[in-house]
C-alpha cells in the first residue's frame, strides 16, 4: 500500500543538528572559560602560600583569556606588560619553570658602567630601605642608580646632576669592596664618621627551584572541574533554547 503523505525531515534535522552543535560548542566555551577562572584563582592560591609576603603586583599579574565558540580554549597567562615596573613574566618566570633570574635595569645600568660584575646579582643590604614585603623601595633604588651614574668604580665622584638629595648621595656612595676584606663586594652610604653603610650587596647569580607549577595546578583543575562545568553549562544552553 502506498503511502498518503510523505514528509521530508531533512531540513528540520539538519537545523536540530545545528543547533545542537551550536549549544554544544557554547557550553564547551562557558565550561573552559569557568574552569580557566578556578585555575587563575589556584594559582594566586599558591603564590600566596608558596611565596614569602607576594607583592599585589604579584598576585594580580594572572590574566584570563576566556574560551569562545569559536576557539574553544581558555588561556591563563603572566602579564607581559609592567605597569612602571618589571613585567611580571619576568621576574615570575623563573619560579615557573626555574633556573636563573633574568637582571634587573639597575644590574644592566651597573654593569654597563663596569661596577657590576658579569653573573653576579644585588640584593638589598642591612642599611637599604625595605617596604612591608621585604623588598628593597623603588624610589631608594632609582635614586642609588642615579648617584651610581655618576661615580667610577670605588670611588666617589664629583655629581653634576641638579637633584641636591642625589647629589648628596652620590658624594656619599662608595662601590666596590671596602678595604681590610671583611665587607663584600656592594654599593655603600658612607658616613659623617668614615663608617660604610651596606645599601646593596653583590652576590652570585640566584638558583630558583620551582615554586609555582603552572601547569600542574591547571591540568589538575581542569580534571577535577571540567565535566561537571561542562555538564551544567549545556543543560543552562539547552535549557534557554528551549
Amino acid at each position: 500500500m502506498e503511502s498518503l503523505c510523505t514528509i521530508d525531515t531533512r531540513e528540520f534535522e539538519a537545523t536540530l543538528k545545528a543547533l545542537e552543535q551550536k549549544q554544544f560548542r557554547y557550553a564547551t566555551a562557558v565550561a573552559l572559560t569557568r574552569v580557566g577562572q578556578k585555575v587563575k584563582n589556584a594559582i594566586r592560591g599558591t603564590m600566596q602560600v608558596s611565596f614569602d609576603r607576594p607583592t599585589p603586583y604579584s598576585l594580580n599579574s594572572l590574566v584570563l583569556i576566556p574560551a569562545t565558540v569559536t576557539s574553544l580554549s581558555a588561556e591563563v597567562r603572566i602579564k607581559d606588560r609592567g605597569t612602571g615596573g618589571l613585567p611580571q613574566s619576568v621576574f615570575l618566570q623563573p619560579e615557573v619553570q626555574g633556573g636563573d633570574r633574568q637582571s634587573k635595569g639597575s644590574e644592566l645600568s651597573f654593569r654597563s658602567k663596569g661596577l657590576l660584575p658579569g653573573g653576579m646579582f644585588w640584593v638589598p643590604g642591612a642599611g637599604a630601605k625595605l617596604d612591608q614585603y621585604g623588598n628593597m623601595s623603588r624610589g631608594q633604588v632609582l635614586q642609588i642608580v642615579s648617584a651610581v651614574r655618576e661615580l667610577g668604580a670605588g670611588a666617589a665622584g664629583a655629581p653634576t646632576r641638579k637633584n641636591k638629595r642625589t647629589a648628596k648621595l652620590a658624594s656619599q656612595i662608595f662601590v666596590g669592596k671596602p678595604a681590610g676584606g671583611r665587607l663584600p663586594l656592594g654599593v655603600y652610604q658612607r658616613g659623617a664618621d668614615g663608617s660604610l653603610k651596606p645599601l646593596m650587596i653583590f652576590v652570585s647569580e640566584p638558583h630558583y627551584k620551582v615554586r609555582l607549577p603552572f601547569n600542574d595546578i591547571a591540568s589538575t583543575v581542569y580534571a577535577t572541574n571540567f565535566e561537571t562545568e561542562f555538564s551544567q553549562a549545556l543543560a543552562d544552553a539547552l535549557n534557554s533554547a528551549k
